[in-house]
């Protein structure tokens, strides 16, 4: 389905504050079922538009968390650090997996 800018940005919107496709199909009314449909294809513009949003409020967040860290939180500075962790983990997972 070819999608409107506007409707991209409610996916994103909707995908930022960690509303299921579910929800969003909802949201979306008529287009909510060719919306599911599109989100089993990862390169769709919805797909897309979703994990934009997804990753723009993890990015907010990690910001925020890497603030606190640097201002002495040591529960930020453990959190920054399991973060660091499970990110070089996923980075080796996926080069053998490839």
């Amino acid at each position: 389905m070819k999608w409107s800018d506007e409707q991209l940005q409610t996916i994103t919107e909707f995908a930022e504050l960690f509303f299921t496709p579910k929800e969003i199909a909802i949201v979306l009314q008529k287009a909510g079922e060719e919306f599911l449909l599109d989100m089993q294809d990862e390169t769709s513009e919805a797909a897309q538009a979703f994990q934009r949003g997804r990753l723009m409020v993890k990015a907010s967040v990690r910001k925020k968390l890497f603030l606190l860290a640097s201002q002495g939180s040591s529960q930020a500075q453990a959190l920054v650090l399991k973060l660091e962790q499970e990110s070089d983990y996923k980075i080796l997972k996926d080069e053998y997996d490839h």
